[in-house]
């Protein structure tokens, strides 16, 4: 099945067993205001998706749905943060804080990790996976606030485009004299969206969330010595892969094409090796949008105006 955003107006689940005959199978939600970067739970079939439903002090908030049976969805609940609720005491002014997307580790790990923000205003939000799915649905500012864990608000000229968790990480020059072997660890990129000279430069951070109350920025890392070359909008970095398979991670960079960043030691990332592709056709200059990474090593490099990368 393929879970797809239509346009900014709904969601819909399609069949592609056979990929060159697609087949809808369901729309979820549609009358939206905006919509975005989904979450789907392939083993649980609990999807979250990036929804502007009306009434919310947001264009983008969070929606879970149950599409364990993709041709009879379930609507399980709205979230958002305090303030954003219909009929907030205290309201939120609106559109300040924005769901880009979220990322689940599943039953198991029983946590959500939520990015708000592209290029300003972004929030590192944690929540609890089961108390957000079994918990109670109504949006009073006491239930949104019994699913979340902590809340990280990061400058206002920085967003939380994607926060992949990187858990049980080593590090390895300080294993020997401290009792906190393994770390946790968010990947929050922001998205470079204005020319360079125009917006802060947007980067890759590492967030140290062991303890998960208190996250605490660590570490960045951005492409050297572009800075003043004119590259013209999208510039800087978008986002990384979101499954991590080694200590090597692909993240696609727009103008600076593909970054392979070093993670091994998570407070001092570095680059390993880049790829720039040729510009598309038409284009001055390549932009790479998405990047996704299989099981063999293969990297799929998508360009925001025309082809695909391999």
């Amino acid at each position: 099945y393929l879970l797809r955003s239509f346009g900014t107006t709904a969601h819909e689940v399609w069949d592609v067993t056979v990929p060159e005959k697609p087949v809808i199978v369901s729309t979820p939600v549609r009358g939206l205001r905006d919509t975005h970067k989904n979450f789907w739970e392939c083993d649980t079939g609990i999807a979250y998706l990036v929804s502007g439903p009306k009434g919310w002090r947001s264009r983008r908030i969070l929606q879970v749905f149950d599409l364990s049976d993709p041709a009879r969805p379930v609507h399980i609940r709205d979230y958002g943060l305090v303030g954003q609720e219909p009929g907030a005491r205290n309201p939120l002014p609106d559109n300040q804080y924005q769901v880009h997307g979220a990322i689940s580790t599943g039953v198991k790990r029983n946590r959500i990790y939520v990015g708000y923000g592209t290029v300003s205003n972004g929030i590192l939000q944690i929540l609890d996976r089961d108390k957000l799915v079994h918990g109670p649905k109504e949006p009073t500012e006491q239930n949104l606030l019994a699913a979340q864990v902590s809340i990280m608000y990061t400058s206002p000229h920085m967003g939380a485009h994607t926060t992949l968790p990187m858990l049980g990480m080593e590090i390895p020059d300080q294993s020997p004299n401290n009792r906190v072997v393994k770390r946790d660890f968010v990947a929050l990129t922001n998205e470079s969206t204005s020319n360079e000279c125009l917006e802060p430069r947007q980067m890759t951070y590492f967030v140290d969330i062991t303890d998960e109350k208190k996250p605490v920025p660590v570490s960045s890392y951005q492409v050297e010595g572009v800075n003043g070359k004119g590259f013209g909008p999208n510039t800087g970095c978008h986002q990384p892969v979101e499954e991590i398979i080694s200590n090597e991670v692909p993240c696609a960079w727009f103008a600076q094409g593909l970054r392979i960043i070093d993670i091994s030691n998570p407070q001092r990332m570095s680059e390993a090796a880049y790829y720039l592709p040729d510009p598309a056709p038409g284009q001055k200059r390549v932009c790479s949008n998405d990047v996704f990474q299989d099981k063999r090593g293969l990297i799929y490099l998508m360009d925001r105006w025309q082809g695909l990368h391999i």
